[in-house]
């Protein structure tokens, strides 16, 4: 026998002989008939019998009367070497009562054994039990004595006519429906200590007597419980224990409760155990059932589902439907049988999947299943817990997901069926709505308590429309003898503040409110059942007190998925994409990218939030583009001539001035030489620093750009890239005046001499913008998506790179998404994110970095990748040799010359950046510059 466990258990630990198993021996009780003395037959046996080997207590005195006990069988025998009782001798009526022990291994059970003889005549029993109609007792004489003369006397005597005749034959007859009111007490039949009857005697002529006692027990005449139609789904219980009565009928209830069920429409085998009280089928259980008081607790345990998968239809949701008989048995006396009541129950364990039929304006099929039936194509889709809608034609299973904006090729209109798990009607809601719904009736309903009458008689359940004031909480429930007639429908209910109770521990509610109407249809089993059959269900209006509205219909609930919460470190490294429409990355904002108007938060910046203009659409006309901040200015060459001082103290003065003068097309102002300036540039090739002056480098802008989401980081995320680069265009694409701000910005890592602040990029031209992903269709990852919805998630592979493999030795760079019953499952069934993970990428650098680090000055580490050149912007030109000597400037190959043949536009000649390779090949005889 296998040790290893699973799921908690082992063959070992529930096998008896193995030393595990819940160990008991079986209980048993001792049958044995009156003997009559002379007579050679002896009935006496333990039922059941079980055990290997009996044995008697220390004070039987069997062998007295030549009885004894078999030690194999338990049985009741004639001692050997007498073949009839009393052994011929003449021996009187005579009672022994005996303690019979039954050996089960190591394992033992009792019973008490009592054994009557009688000189003259006995019946069945000592006592006859009759619980209805009538019935009559043969009696057995002795051999040879003759039944003439015989008479009848009982106590207490009836004072009305006896139930009881004694016949000529010594036959006992015994009416049942003449109960007397007298009766006996300190009855020993078990769970029987009192009842209507006599205790009778018979006597013959000769004075012979026998004495039995004759027992009318008022029984259970029938079993009632408080459904006859029971609905349950796996996983769930059909509210509280259903507890039997006799509906009025006898007061003595069964001394013990059985059970047996067969399917009705599949052939599963149910198995009821008698001990335990657990039915099941196929190992897994279906209900329990108190085999001493007969309360009926429908709990089918959640792998019943698997069972259910076989059993899909298009016109209802996976069910077995069982007929239960509920038997009521009356065991006082062990081998004496008394016709049981019997209750027979309809219980269908519904599957805990629920279908909705949907028309899906735009849908896309994920997968395709060739050659099935709608049933298995349901069953499949149900199986599957990536698949939340599914379509089913000519044989061909279809699983849909619903199109986003902007749809790929192939999607299109599907009728639907939207699959709704973990359906019952204990936890999912109803929505209550209509062609022309009430506004105050109409909504969302949830099952709150199980509804009881007054009388405490279980109703169902009812459901509650809550809303944000008291007074227009309204309720559906199912009818109650104190209410209207509703055929199986719904009250509508205004809820009652003063009178209505709840109980919300135990699940219980009464109502006291105003009935407003009856929801009503025309289905076998309920409208409740019936939309949760459906998904759907049209109602009609019955007394109907107020208009509640037309075209009314209950359906259930739609499940949806919330957006997955991804925390800041997560929103960083994940990408996350909707495989359904043509925009890149939809749920994903780079740092670098424009945002649409209608995005809050991360990665959108309030500086950049609150720039854009209303209405605008972050698509607009910016008033300047700022460079830098400090003394940096453009060369004397571009300053416009008579046009290059005028008085301004604002920054707006001296944009208008540039607006006025078409040739303008940078502008600074601030103050140099202590006196407020207004330069006008026609262009700026190089950034300059100008000792004294302090002020604002901009540039006029003519054409509409986008806002890009976060500058500072966007600049920081490609800083070590135009670090690295070998021409100054690297860095973040479509950057106006990308080389002035990156002469800015290697200024502040040489020290910032006389910069006060560089500006980043923080526009992007609309062209390049459109190009990049589609920036205006993005949408944040909120709200919920339907049933069915993908996502597809990635690394964001600039930086981090997909670490967690499903598989080992497998990893894919993306990972799908798939919503279906409320939650989010990966490509292969796991939860969530839970098989995916992105992990940071690491620049490997020399051991000098650290040096760097410390001080917090890592850039200055990448600064000998760069050629620097050093230039100064005199009358007439003048450069610095390789050698340090100051040299003129308008040489044929000076800066100058190449100015010129580069034209006025941007030039970053003065600062390009070399990787250390190219270093070798630059002029050994000095740098360009101006």
């Amino acid at each position: 026998m296998s040790r290893p466990g699973f799921h908690g258990a082992s063959a070992r630990t529930a096998c008896c002989s193995c030393g595990g198993g819940l160990r008991a021996a079986t209980p048993f009780r001792y049958y044995s008939e009156p003997l009559l003395i002379g007579e050679s037959a002896v009935t006496g046996h333990p039922l059941p019998r079980t055990a290997s080997h009996y044995s008697v207590d220390v004070d039987c005195k069997l062998l007295e009367f030549n009885l004894t006990i078999s030690g194999s069988t338990g049985q009741l025998q004639l001692q050997q070497g007498c073949d009839t009782i009393g052994c011929g001798r003449a021996v009187d009526d005579f009672q022994v009562t005996c303690i019979v022990t039954a050996h089960q291994g190591d394992l033992e059970a009792s019973a008490r054994l009592h054994v009557l003889a009688s000189n003259f005549l006995v019946y069945e029993s000592l006592a006859l039990i009759v619980t209805d109609d009538t019935k009559t007792f043969p009696a057995r004489f002795r051999p040879g004595e003759d039944p003439g003369g015989l008479a009848l006397a009982c106590i207490p005597t009836p004072e009305q006519e006896a139930p009881w005749q004694l016949e000529a034959d010594g036959s006992l007859t015994v009416d049942a429906s003449q109960k007397p009111k007298t009766g006996l007490t300190n009855l020993t039949l078990p769970w029987l200590s009192s009842a209507p009857g006599g205790l009778c005697q018979v006597r013959n002529s000769s004075n012979q007597t026998s004495n039995v006692l004759v027992v009318l027990p008022e029984t259970w005449a029938k079993i009632e419980y408080p459904h006859d139609t029971l609905y349950v789904a796996p996983g769930t219980s059909f509210g509280p224990a259903l507890n039997p009565s006799s509906g009025g009928e006898g007061s003595v209830a069964p001394t013990r409760f059985s059970a047996s069920c067969e399917d009705k429409s599949v052939a599963v085998d149910v198995v009821f155990d008698e001990l335990t009280g657990v039915a099941s089928v196929a190992g897994f259980t279906l209900f329990h059932l108190n085999v001493e008081t007969g309360a009926l607790k429908l709990t089918p345990e959640e792998r019943v589902s698997e069972l259910l998968d076989g059993l899909q239809s298009k016109s209802h949701r996976g069910r077995l439907e069982l007929s239960c008989k509920i038997l009521g048995l009356f065991e006082w006396q062990v081998g004496v049988p008394v016709p049981p009541i019997v209750k027979t129950l309809e219980v269908f364990v519904q599957d805990a999947t629920c279908w909705q039929d949907a028309q899906i304006p735009q849908a896309h099929v994920v997968q395709t299943l060739s050659g099935i039936s709608e049933g298995d194509c349901r069953g499949a889709c149900r199986t599957d817990v990536r698949c939340g809608a599914y379509n089913s034609q000519s044989n061909a299973c279809q699983f849909l997901a619903p199109c986003g904006p902007h749809p790929v090729e192939g999607c299109q209109p599907f009728s639907a069926y939207v699959k709704i798990t973990n359906c019952s009607i204990e936890h999912t809601c109803m929505n209550l709505t209509g062609s022309k719904p009430v506004w105050l009736y109409s909504g969302l309903f949830c099952p709150i308590a199980f509804e009881r009458t007054t009388v405490g008689t279980p109703a169902g359940w009812a459901f509650r429309k809550s809303v944000a004031t008291p007074q227009d909480v309204f309720y559906l429930a199912p009818e109650t003898s104190e209410a209207a007639k509703c055929d199986g429908g719904l009250l509508l209910i205004r809820s009652n503040r003063t009178w209505d109770f709840e109980n919300t521990s135990s699940k219980y509610i009464e109502l006291f409110g105003e009935h407003l109407a009856c929801l009503t249809a025309d289905v076998p089993h309920g409208v409740v059942q019936a939309t949760f059959d459906k998904g759907r269900q049209d109602l009609k209006i019955k007394h109907e007190k107020t208009f509640i509205g037309k075209g009314l219909q209950l359906m259930l609930k739609p499940q949806s998925c919330q957006a997955p919460v991804l925390s800041p470190e997560m929103s960083e490294a994940l990408v996350v994409d909707d495989p359904s429409t043509t925009t890149d990355m939809d749920f994903t904002l780079h740092a670098c990218d424009c945002f649409p108007q209608s995005w809050t938060g991360d990665p959108v910046t309030s500086k950049s939030a609150s720039q854009l203009p209303p209405g605008s659409d972050n698509e607009y006309v910016p008033l300047t583009i700022e460079i830098a901040k400090g003394s940096l200015v453009c060369d004397q060459e571009s300053l416009l001539a008579l046009s290059t001082l005028l008085d301004a103290s604002h920054e707006e003065d001296c944009h208008h001035a540039c607006q006025l003068n078409n040739s303008c097309r940078f502008f600074w102002v601030g103050s140099a030489a202590a006196v407020q300036q207004c330069r006008l540039y026609t262009a700026c090739p190089t950034l300059l620093t100008e000792a004294g002056a302090s002020g604002i480098l901009a540039a006029r802008s003519s054409e509409k750009v986008c806002r890009r989401a976060d500058p500072e980081k966007c600049w920081a995320f490609y800083r070590r890239k135009f670090l690295f680069a070998t021409t100054s265009t690297s860095g973040p694409s479509d950057c106006a005046h990308q080389a002035l701000l990156e002469q800015c910005d290697v200024n502040l890592m040489m020290g910032g001499e006389g910069v006060e602040d560089c500006s980043r990029c923080l526009y992007a031209s609309l062209g390049w913008s459109r190009r990049r992903q589609g920036w205006q269709r993005k949408r944040q990852l909120s709200g919920s998506f339907a049933s069915g919805s993908q996502l597809e998630v990635s690394c964001w592979s600039e930086r981090y790179a997909a670490v967690t493999p499903w598989q080992a030795g497998t990893q894919k760079q993306s990972y799908s998404l798939s919503c279906s019953g409320g939650k989010w499952w990966g490509p292969h069934g796991e939860p969530g994110l839970s098989g995916f993970a992105c992990g940071p990428c690491v620049q490997v650098v020399q051991p000098d970095y650290a040096g760097y680090q410390e001080k917090g000055e890592q850039e200055l580490f990448f600064l000998p990748n760069l050629n620097i050149n050093i230039g100064f912007d005199a009358l007439w030109p003048m450069v610095v040799s390789s050698n340090g000597d100051l040299v003129d400037g308008s040489l044929k190959d000076g800066p100058r010359h190449q100015s010129s043949l580069v034209g006025r536009e941007e030039d970053s000649s003065l600062l390009q950046w070399r990787a250390r390779g190219q270093s070798a090949e630059r002029d050994r005889n000095g740098a360009t510059g101006i």
